[in-house]
C-alpha cells in the first residue's frame, strides 16, 4: 500500500491505498491486543472438565485465576 501511495499520480487510487492501508494497520493492532488477551488465558492454565456445562467452563476462562472478570 505504501509503494502505491508513494508511486501513484492517481488521487483516486491513492485514497483508496491510504484508506486499505489504515484498515490494515487497525486490524492488526486489534489482532496483536487479541493475541496478547488469548496469551495470558494460556499461561494462567486454568483447568477445565469437560464435563462441566458451557456456562461453568466459560465462567473459568472469562474469571480468571486472580478472581476478577
Amino acid at each position: 500500500m505504501q509503494e502505491t501511495i508513494d508511486c501513484s499520480t492517481n488521487a483516486c487510487e491513492v485514497a483508496a491505498a491510504e484508506k486499505r492501508k489504515d484498515k490494515l494497520i487497525e486490524q492488526l493492532k486489534e489482532t496483536k491486543d487479541y493475541d496478547e488477551k488469548i496469551a495470558h488465558l494460556a499461561l494462567a492454565r486454568i483447568a477445565i472438565d469437560l464435563d462441566d456445562g458451557v456456562k461453568v467452563r466459560y465462567e473459568k476462562v472469562q474469571t480468571g485465576t486472580d478472581g476478577k472478570n
